[in-house]
């Protein structure tokens, strides 16, 4: 049996051994249905493919993602695993079941190609042939594969594999070109199958029993014995913490072309999986995108500075953002994520090279630095909201470190295509926040006082007058927050703009009626409306 990519589902996998034979006959039942609509770009959680097969939640690691290219790939196992412990006599079955290499000779194919067809759909299980236990397909499984593969067009019919003067001359070729150039396989092997004219599939299975008849000279070891995904993870930490390849290579038997390309891969996997979502426009699909939104068509400039737009160069420390600035930066972040999301989905792990990891750090520390802007411009707002509820048992360092956080998270969150701005949206982020984490760390210190003598002569010091003025003050704002909250959106745009809520100077009436195209008037009788919804709010 193969190693499971994924530990946890391995060690499911032996959790379900020791059910009843019944039960386990209904999960093989769930796994079967399960295989049928994973699909192997999308991600999933342990949760719910736990919930699928055992109808129960699990006790732990419930939030753990998993791609669904590794979840074929496990759980195909888990299947096959699973089957094999009811000792079926294949001849019991009704129907003929044949073996993986009954099938390779029967369509013509290498016995490799008939096992990859498992991580596309074919249902594989075991059964006792004679008296050995074998993987077998069941003929109607067999031909409800090869109908769905020959409608997608993906089935390969004619794979023959080579002669043995040709597969001798295969893994000459092959040591010849590893000992003067160590290459990649891939790439090895789709040079010697356009070189022979031969299926790659055919030139991987040659190379594969060449290094599983010299056990002392291989060439490849991934072939024989592949690393798993926590060994390539201990190589790359390895060599983060500063041990040699060298001793990576002893270590691991590996060459040290392919230590430095699984450190190529775990560090583009690190930066591309940590991928937030991004905001979706159709203008990222133009041809002229990277022009339109980064504002230049000179492919040698470096993407750090294409990234960020000349007005940022004359902004001042105490500047704040316009409209038209915080669109072109929303649109700029956005796009970026959007860059790197798209790489993530391409990127094949065998295709990681050196240039790839360059261009996943460009990306990333690019959007960085442009959210750094939108931070660093929106600071005032932040103080500004955060003094307004400091108080006796919370700092105002304290709150601003809160309330950076709540930003970060608001400019992940903010849709700028929508044209609002981002100042009004990230005050009631932050006023949100702020009136549920303030009254918990009130109560919490209060609770949780120490007595200090420091403490106690600030308590001391206070009135009884001033503490309720204080939670009276801190209740009504609350109270605001709420009730301004539950007003349609163009009733809070103008309380919010008028009395200055927002990072902002107070706006008039008159400035409110151009930028809305309406009169003055209508202004005055829009806000009369809104503050009489709010008396009646706190009336009721």
């Amino acid at each position: 049996m193969a190693t499971f990519v994924l530990p946890i589902l391995d060690q499911l996998r032996s959790e379900l051994l020791y059910l009843p034979e019944r039960r386990r006959r209904e999960v093989v039942g769930r796994l079967e249905a399960l295989l049928a609509e994973i699909e192997p770009t999308r991600q999933y959680t342990f949760e719910a493919i736990h919930q699928r097969i055992t109808l129960y939640p699990p006790a732990e690691n419930g939030s753990l993602p998993m791609m669904g290219d590794e979840l074929l790939h496990d759980l195909h196992y888990m299947l096959e695993h699973l089957s094999g412990t009811f000792n079926v006599p294949a001849e019991s079955l009704g129907e003929p079941v044949y073996t993986l290499e009954q099938v390779a000779d029967m369509l013509d194919v290498s016995p490799l190609t008939v096992r990859q067809w498992r991580h596309s759909g074919l249902i594989v299980k075991r059964y006792r042939f004679g008296d050995e236990k074998e993987s077998g397909v069941h003929e109607s499984e067999l031909i409800r594969f090869l109908k769905l593969r020959a409608r997608a067009g993906g089935l390969t019919t004619r794979l023959r594999l080579p002669c043995k003067r040709t597969r001798d001359a295969l893994c000459l070729q092959a040591e010849k070109c590893i000992r003067e150039r160590r290459m990649p396989l891939c790439i090895l092997a789709d040079a010697l199958a356009a070189r022979h004219h031969l299926p790659r599939e055919a030139v991987l299975l040659t190379l594969r029993e060449r290094d599983k008849a010299s056990p002392y000279d291989v060439l490849f070891p991934d072939l024989v014995h592949p690393l798993t995904r926590g060994q390539k993870w201990e190589i790359h930490e390895a060599r983060i913490a500063g041990e040699s390849i060298e001793s990576l290579m002893e270590r691991f038997d590996r060459s040290r072309v392919e230590i430095l390309r699984i450190v190529r891969q775990v560090k583009a996997r690190q930066i591309l999986d940590t991928v937030s979502g991004y905001m979706p426009n159709p203008l990222y699909e133009h041809p002229n995108v990277e022009e339109i939104i980064l504002g230049s068509n000179d492919e040698a400039a470096p993407l750090s500075e294409l990234a960020m737009p000349d007005f940022v160069a004359d902004l001042t420390p105490d500047d704040l953002l316009n409209a038209e600035q915080e669109f072109d930066l929303f649109r700029r972040y956005n796009y970026l994520k959007y860059c790197l999301a798209e790489l993530h989905d391409s990127l094949p792990p065998s295709r990681v090279t050196a240039a790839v990891v360059e261009q996943a750090y460009c990306l990333r520390d690019a959007a960085v630095a442009v959210r750094n802007v939108i931070i660093e411009r929106n600071t005032r707002l932040v103080i500004r909201i955060a003094h307004r509820h400091s108080g006796r048992y919370i700092s105002l360092s304290e709150l601003i470190s809160d309330g950076t956080i709540s930003l970060m998270r608001a400019i992940e969150k903010f849709d700028y295509n929508r044209g609002s701005r981002f100042s009004t949206y990230a005050t009631w982020a932050l006023m949100k926040n702020f009136a549920k984490s303030v009254p918990e760390q009130n109560y919490r210190r209060e609770r949780y006082s120490t007595g200090h003598e420091e403490l106690l002569e600030t308590l001391t010091a206070l009135s009884a007058d001033e503490e309720r003025d204080a939670v009276a003050a801190a209740e009504r704002e609350v109270a605001v927050l709420r009730a301004i909250e539950k007003l349609s959106d163009r009733e809070r745009d103008i309380i919010t703009s008028h009395f200055g809520l927002t990072n902002e100077k107070p706006a008039t009436l008159a400035q409110i009626g151009r930028r809305m195209h309406i009169t003055r008037e209508r202004v005055r009788q829009i806000e009369r409306r809104a503050l009489d919804k709010i008396k009646n709010m706190f009336s009721s």
